[in-house]
């Protein structure tokens, strides 16, 4: 070995021994550095991927026909709605009450809770004062109230008829109750009294009052025998509510956009009919 690379080597180790070696010997060699470099030109680890959630798919709007969200025929919040009948006809009527009053026939409840009552009632022939009940000869239109016990239960009436079954729902009376029927004939000028009268109940139908220009006879069906009818008037209210649905058809040059109104007075009607077995409170109608 030449002078030369002797003195090469033995200046490289003189220079190991004066560092203590390429890393000290009490110091460890420092961890890679991981963090990133962002001089320029230096390519970068990617950051990493926020997974975003896949949103819900929206419902699909219901159908005219789909079931409402509510079971009330109406949304009045337990009371009348503003195109019901009130004042003189303020009791909503069934459907067929010559068929409930033959199934009522004569019945003995003892007391009565929450039933269907129905009276058949008959105009005098001859009105007050011997005249006409309505101009050219026309017949009566009949408004009876009913009170049981003191307690008001509401007016029915009848258009243009001598004789007519009227109803109330939600009855309640015990025997030895005192159940009374006022009458009238409604006119546009003003009513004709047609008598007052009030009879004992005494626990079983029908019960017959009579006055000077009017008679009645009053049968009841009890809720047992009202459940099936309400039942079968719901749902006739229901297919009505849902074919009057279909009807709306807006024409952007009318100035009505509403409903055909022959198919919503007939809705009206059938839940009118609903109420006269329930009354306009009831959760079912108007809830």
């Amino acid at each position: 070995m030449t002078a030369k690379r002797r003195l090469t080597l033995a200046t490289f180790a003189g220079l190991l021994l004066a560092c203590g070696g390429v890393f000290g010997e009490d110091e460890p060699a420092p961890a890679p550095d991981h963090s990133p470099d962002h001089s320029p030109g230096r390519i970068t680890d990617p950051p990493p991927v926020v997974e975003i959630p896949t949103p819900e798919p929206l419902e699909t709007p219901p159908g005219p026909d789909a079931p409402s969200q509510t079971t009330a025929l109406v949304t009045a919040e337990g009371r009348r709605p503003s195109w019901a009948p009130d004042g003189l006809c303020e009791v909503p009527q069934i459907a067929n009450k010559d068929e409930a009053f033959r199934e009522a026939g004569g019945s003995s409840p003892g007391a009565l809770t929450d039933g269907l009552l129905l009276c058949d009632v008959t105009m005098s022939e001859t009105p007050p004062k011997g005249r006409k009940w309505d101009l050219f000869g026309n017949p009566p239109d009949p408004s009876v109230q009913l009170t049981i016990d003191g307690e008001r239960q509401g007016q029915a009436c009848a258009s243009d008829t001598m004789n007519a079954i009227l109803s109330w729902p939600n009855i309640s009376i015990s025997p030895n109750g005192k159940l009374k029927l006022s009458a009238q004939d409604v006119d546009m000028r003003r009513h004709d009294f047609a008598g007052v009268d009030v009879q004992i109940y005494e626990g079983q139908f029908p019960v017959d009052l009579r006055a000077d220009h009017f008679r009645a006879s009053c049968r009841a069906l009890t809720p047992e025998q009202v459940a099936p009818r309400l039942t079968a008037s719901i749902d006739r209210a229901r297919q009505s509510v849902a074919g009057l649905k279909r009807t709306l058809t807006p024409e952007p040059l009318e100035d009505d956009w509403g409903f055909d109104e022959a198919s919503a007075n007939q809705t009206q009607r059938s839940i009118s009919m609903v109420a006269g077995y329930t009354g306009w409170t009831d959760g079912r109608v108007g809830g």
